[in-house]
């Protein structure tokens, strides 16, 4: 079965629907780390851009519409 994908945000588990997007910030760069970024559906109706910032293994949150 595939695995599962979602993320906590504002208080609650958002489950990824789909990838729509992904792109790579490649150069390392102090004000531009290495990253991977997703634009995702959820299953709220809404859109997430996501970061994951490779040097920290970090998830951030870009913006949501």
């Amino acid at each position: 079965s595939p695995k599962a994908r979602r993320f906590f945000w504002k208080d609650h588990w958002i489950e990824v629907n789909e990838i729509l997007d992904r792109w790579y910030q490649a150069r390392p760069d102090p004000e531009w780390p290495l990253a991977n970024y997703f634009k995702v559906a959820g299953d709220d109706g809404r859109q997430y851009l996501l970061k994951h910032d490779q040097e920290s293994n970090e998830w951030f949150m870009g913006r949501e519409w």
